[in-house]
């Protein structure tokens, strides 16, 4: 049965374009259709349409739509049967849904995995990239900052050798975040002020608002409060672009009220990041490999 099993495949990288696209119905009838094409296929050759890649992109929707734990077990169902070639990304995809399910610590073993792969030129330097990204990433979520600082300069030589704008952007959000852990919080501001000033000119009001809520939750540190209170005034038009739904909307409500009385806190500024990042829509170093 391999034409139900190559149909199979189809829909599911089908199903990951209406994914990328936010056409959330359209992707889930595409990945129900992929799943029953795979059961009708039933047992095929290994090396025909490996059904771990479509379970990895299925995982990806999970993910996109909060639901961590059905992500997570398709990513291990990828695990058990993929071939050799597909386990780094799918590691890398595992990493992500780790660290947006609130799990840094975790995220860091399945990186660490994935790493002999990278080493190896698995992926080339886009996986060496979103590779170190997402490893200093968790890393100053976790506040080991001397260790996030170490693996800075070899991002630095990837990232130029990639020599993609969003990347740049992106690193220079990193720095900024080393910086703010390192209590060098004034020089952080500043930069983070101008990397998002950039993404709000690209139209990428994810990753805008991601930065604008950093700079809040170093604002509440420094207690300014009439300088958080400015900041999300101004980055009204930046949420409305998201177009907020549930869980995100909820949140982020309820830290503008929270701003406005000043009872805002950091667990609140951090609580409405993940909510935008678990329904974030975006390409860049951390989902480009995952699917």
């Amino acid at each position: 049965m391999k034409r139900a099993k190559g149909q199979g495949y189809a829909w599911s990288f089908l199903g990951n374009a209406r994914r990328v696209a936010n056409e959330v119905p359209a992707a889930e009838a595409a990945f129900a259709r992929s799943r029953a094409l795979y059961a009708e296929a039933g047992e095929v050759a290994p090396g025909w349409f490996d059904e771990a890649r479509a379970l990895d992109l299925e995982a990806s929707l999970r993910r996109n739509r909060g639901d961590f734990g059905r992500a997570l077990g398709l990513l291990d169902r990828a695990l058990a049967i993929c071939e050799p070639a597909t386990r780094t990304r799918i590691l890398l995809n595992q990493a992500t849904t780790l660290e947006q399910d609130g799990r840094p610590d975790r995220a860091l073993l399945a990186l660490e995995e994935a790493r002999p792969a990278i080493e190896r030129g698995d992926g080339g330097a886009r996986f060496r990239c979103i590779h170190h990204f997402n490893t200093v990433k968790n890393l100053i979520q976790l506040h080991r900052v001397a260790e996030a600082e170490l693996r800075l300069p070899e991002l630095r030589r990837i990232t130029a050798e990639l020599n993609n704008h969003l990347d740049k952007l992106r690193l220079r959000w990193l720095e900024a975040a080393v910086q703010a852990d390192s209590g060098r919080r004034l020089e952080a501001l500043t930069e983070m002020a101008w990397v998002r000033a950039e993404f709000t000119a690209l139209s990428l009001p994810v990753d805008a608002a991601l930065v604008g809520l950093h700079e809040a939750e170093i604002l509440l540190l420094e207690d300014r409060t009439e300088k958080i209170r400015t900041l999300v005034r101004a980055m009204g038009p930046i949420f409305d672009a998201l177009g907020l739904q549930r869980e995100a909307l909820a949140a982020y409500r309820l830290f503008v009220a929270a701003v406005e009385r000043e009872a805002a806190t950091v667990a609140m500024a951090r609580e409405l990041a993940l909510a935008i990042e678990r329904t974030g829509w975006r390409p860049g170093p951390e989902s480009g490999a995952a699917g």
